[in-house]
């Protein structure tokens, strides 16, 4: 019989957890996202005013092929040198999942904007921000949405891109024009509210 060692390789497993995980949240979106730990069931509901939409929770595995030869010749390095290669896999992963949500939940919604071949541009920022139901907190101030696209460089450009836009005024008016009816209708929402006792 073969001995094991389950202490070592229980610190390799939450070692190289815990570093994919790190690695995880240096991302610019998956980073910003909360997360919890679910610990039973295979599925997770949401559910607003008007329905509840149950999801199934997905598998997410990376299989990761180490040699015997070379985990001699390293020890737990063997495997602690592919967690990088885990990380991006796990980050590829969970993007596209993010995307695939995303996309049922804004068609789900109805405020989906499909560009249609479109570029990036003002009118069409301005196009999703109509279709959004922004919040505002006491002080009247929005919770914009973010921008979000799966590819981390196309990100970064239409980030960019609309930060050079509010720099110009006319384009600045036209999104405080867009804020200003979203409040009203916010305001209009929050009075019509009913509140329980």
């Amino acid at each position: 019989m073969l001995p094991d060692f389950p202490r070592v390789k229980q610190h390799i497993r939450d070692t190289s957890s815990r570093l994919v995980r790190e690695l995880i949240k240096k991302h610019p979106t998956l980073g910003q996202i909360r997360t919890r730990h679910v610990f039973e069931g295979n599925r997770t509901a949401i559910q607003d005013a008007t329905s509840k939409r149950d999801t199934p929770l997905e598998r997410v595995g990376i299989s990761v092929p180490l040699d015997r030869r070379t985990i001699i010749e390293k020890g737990e390095a063997a495997v602690f040198e592919q967690v990088p290669v885990i990380a991006a896999q796990m980050i590829d992963s969970q993007v596209e999942m993010l995307r695939r949500g995303v996309d049922a939940a804004v068609e789900h919604a109805g405020n989906a904007v499909h560009a249609a071949g479109r570029p990036f541009s003002q009118d069409l920022y301005l196009e999703m921000l109509h279709k959004v139901q922004l919040q505002f907190d006491d002080d009247g101030r929005p919770s914009i949405p973010s921008l979000f696209h799966p590819d981390p460089a196309f990100q970064a450009r239409m980030e960019a891109r609309l930060s050079e836009w509010m720099q110009d005024p006319t384009f600045r008016d036209r999104i405080e024009a867009a804020i200003t009816k979203q409040r009203q209708d916010w305001n209009d929402r929050e009075s019509n509210r009913k509140l329980v006792d």
